[in-house]
């Protein structure tokens, strides 16, 4: 039985096991400023964490009033340090507060009770819900049963990267909520059988600019290349509002290829790192093939991160019209054949 803490002692000594585990496998440690939403700010004990999807810090306060703060941030050049997620684990007590521990078999894991300050204001937890629907899980809260999302055990092995995809996914989902105004349209998030769009986009102000929209017209050659290869292997091409292009297999995806056109690729390789493992882990098999998809005249260019991505198990594909190989000169084809079999 999943059983929140809710004795004193035990939740005291919860969070300094927490504490030591991060002590544990931080790189870096030091004291920083954090800047908060309200205009605050604090000087606080730091621990850089290494993921795959950058560096991980970790504030941790000795404790605020009623409750001993857990600061997350995904650290990203140039901006402030500022929580992306906030887990509060109440010093008595409270269902109120953010954050709890929970015991499952043994396992001791910190879980989040959904809350998150977005924009205008907090997250509807039903939102919330919503979006971490395959993560959520039941508990007994004091003799109340009751909902909440692990984030991840203090036992486990992958302590940093279990954080980091959390912290992701509050991110992307902070983001939608703000774009949205306040209403996401969580339908989004299941699979699609469509094309992306194609043509001329405008952006700017007064002086608007047209553009040919190059990642609609990429992303829908991959699709048929795809189908034409899945046809005889009861395999669908689907996407949905994060992913750009999947194999899927009941409802999971097989295989993810996530699709980047813009002429200077440093940001968004490194945000395709993680969307690529945080959409597997949310929407992906267990053994769900990576595929970074890029335009052939930037891989031409010169690219360096080749012994990157495939120590993360992502295989980097360059495409031009209804053309796409690997780096090493295979077709697409090819590598599926020889992926998706192994």
């Amino acid at each position: 039985m999943r059983t929140i803490l809710t004795d004193t002692t035990e939740i005291t000594v919860m969070v300094r096991r927490f504490r030591s585990v991060i002590e544990d496998l931080a790189t870096e440690r030091y004291r920083t400023e954090w800047k908060f939403p309200n205009g605050d700010k604090d000087t606080i004990y730091t621990f850089a964490l290494e993921t795959s999807m950058g560096r991980l810090l970790v504030g941790l306060p000795e404790n605020w009033s009623n409750r001993v703060p857990h600061l997350f941030c995904l650290e990203r050049e140039g901006r402030v340090l500022s929580p992306d997620v906030e887990i509060n684990i109440p010093a008595n007590h409270d269902r109120s507060i953010s954050g709890a521990y929970l015991r499952d078999n043994g396992q001791i894991w910190l879980c989040s009770r959904g809350d998150f300050n977005a924009f205008r204001g907090k997250i509807r937890r039903e939102v919330t819900f919503k979006y971490f629907e395959k993560w959520l899980t039941d508990a007994v809260d004091d003799n109340r049963c009751c909902q909440v999302i692990p984030v991840v055990s203090l036992s486990s092995s992958s302590v940093c990267e279990n954080l980091a995809q959390f912290v992701q996914a509050v991110v992307t989902l902070k983001k939608l909520y703000k774009d949205s105004q306040g209403n996401p349209d969580l339908s989004d998030m299941s699979w699609l059988d469509r094309t992306e769009f194609e043509g001329k986009k405008t952006s700017g102000g007064s002086e608007p600019v047209s553009y040919d929209y190059s990642h609609g017209p990429l992303c829908n050659a991959l699709q048929a290349i795809l189908r034409q290869w899945a046809t005889d292997r009861k395999l669908e091409v689907k996407r949905n509002k994060h992913v750009d292009v999947a194999l899927v297999d009941n409802d999971r995806a097989v295989a993810i290829f996530e699709v980047k056109t813009s002429a200077s690729l440093g940001g968004q390789l490194f945000s395709a790192t993680g969307q690529l493992l945080y959409y597997r882990s949310v929407y992906g098999t267990d053994q769900c093939r990576l595929f970074l998809v890029l335009p052939s005249e930037s891989v031409n260019q010169g690219f360096s991160e080749k012994a990157f991505f495939d120590s993360l198990g992502i295989r980097v594909i360059a495409g031009t019209g209804n053309k796409f190989k690997g780096l090493d000169g295979k077709s697409l084809r090819n590598i599926l054949d020889l992926t998706m079999s192994a």
